[in-house]
């Protein structure tokens, strides 16, 4: 596999697609050895036709901040939803629930922009995945 920081200085390749939390190291890195080589294109235009998919693409931005691009660009978002099988125990699915709000510190750490939506609030919206039974006792 070609790292897409050496790929875009070999010239092997012109473009990528990636998902994933912000920043991205491997994002973060093509920035640092690439600079003003690569940029992001605004993909929004195809909301429309991904949200009549699937609800759960929206709007978003990837600010100027994280790979001090100089200007925000718009782009496609999709929350982080946690899976879990639906014979799970409801008492295991109910503690990994509390255990999650009581300890958002700590996934924080690797990915504060996941860590940032989490709230009772937002974990209760998962539309198209009904809640588990122990996850919604919490």
């Amino acid at each position: 596999m070609v790292r897409a920081d050496s790929g875009f200085e070999n010239g092997s390749v012109d473009g990528l697609s990636w998902s994933g939390d912000l920043p991205t190291n491997g994002i973060t890195d093509l920035f640092r050895t690439s600079g003003d080589k690569v940029r992001f294109s605004d993909i929004s235009p195809l909301l429309p036709q991904l949200a009549g998919l699937n609800p759960a693409y929206q709007a978003g931005a990837i600010g100027k901040d994280t790979y001090r691009t100089g200007t925000d660009t718009p782009t496609i978002v999709m929350p982080n939803v946690l899976l879990i099988r639906t014979d799970l125990d409801a008492n295991v699915a109910c503690a990994v629930t509390k255990t999650l709000f009581e300890k958002k510190d700590t996934p924080a750490q690797a990915s504060p922009a996941a860590a940032a939506g989490i709230s009772l609030d937002t974990a209760r919206r998962t539309d198209l995945v009904p809640l588990h039974l122990g996850a919604a006792a919490r």
